[in-house]
């Protein structure tokens, strides 16, 4: 493969990489202002449930936002592979399936509540279940599943703060930035341990429920709209050849393999 073909290549994947960065942040902007909001209602799982009933269409577009998520992070692991495979073909790997694992916990999570749409709809025809007894016990679950992200985020994080330390090794985007990745990166993935070992904290950390869990997301979210923004229009491809990162054979033999 030509070096112009392998430029090309990592331009495409810098610009996909930033795409997914910035999809991330608006898209849980989005959900949480014209779906979550409107669906959830904290401490009361009942009115959870009829919610989700009375405005089946927004629950179902929920599911949707679920799987499209999942993709985006299918693209994200991918593209930083293509991108740092040359800096560390072992460690861009795990990255890649860490960020993978997540994937497959939100497309698992969007699963869960279509099952439990059905299972809500169905209610009754259950002739052993009261239809208020299901309400809460689904109603339950539609409130805390989104806890299922913050084990996800163990994984996620995990992985950019493999791909946050080849970036800094490849100077493909600026030292401060790469640095920068991986201290907000860390912070969400402290956040998420801490949340899930000690007992009363939050089951979902992304609700910015407390301060430590806004310290600790805040870096990330401000992250990912700089790096999603730099990838977009700088890109990382003629950069890195230019600074001598790569050289032509070893960019060369990445692709090959």
């Amino acid at each position: 493969m030509t070096n112009q073909a392998t430029q090309s290549s990592q331009s495409a994947a810098a610009r996909l990489a930033g795409g997914a960065y910035l999809l991330m942040v608006l898209g849980g902007i989005l959900y949480w202002v014209a779906i979550g909001s409107k669906l959830e209602v904290a401490g009361d799982s009942a009115a959870t449930a009829r919610n989700a009933l009375a405005r089946e269409q927004l629950f179902r577009l929920g599911v949707v936002y679920e799987l499209f998520m999942s993709l985006n992070l299918m693209a994200f692991a991918l593209t930083h592979h293509i991108l740092l495979k040359p800096t560390g073909k072992v460690l861009a790997s795990v990255g890649r399936w860490l960020v993978l694992a997540d994937a497959f916990l939100v497309a698992s999570i969007g699963l869960l509540e279509f099952i439990a749409l059905h299972v809500l709809k169905a209610r009754s025809s259950l002739a052993n279940v009261r239809p208020e007894q299901l309400d809460d016990l689904v109603g339950l679950y539609l409130n805390v599943r989104i806890a299922g992200h913050t084990i996800g985020a163990v994984f996620m994080h995990l992985g950019g703060v493999v791909f946050y330390y080849l970036f800094s090794k490849s100077k493909l985007i600026p030292r401060s930035l790469a640095t920068f990745g991986i201290v907000a990166y860390a912070l969400v993935l402290t956040g998420a341990i801490v949340n899930v070992v000690v007992p009363g904290a939050p089951a979902n950390m992304l609700t910015l429920h407390d301060t430590f869990n806004t310290v600790c997301v805040i870096p990330s979210i401000v992250l990912e709209v700089v790096a999603g923004g730099w990838l977009l229009t700088k890109g990382v491809a003629a950069r890195a050849l230019d600074s001598g990162t790569f050289t032509d054979r070893g960019l060369i033999e990445a692709e090959q393999r």
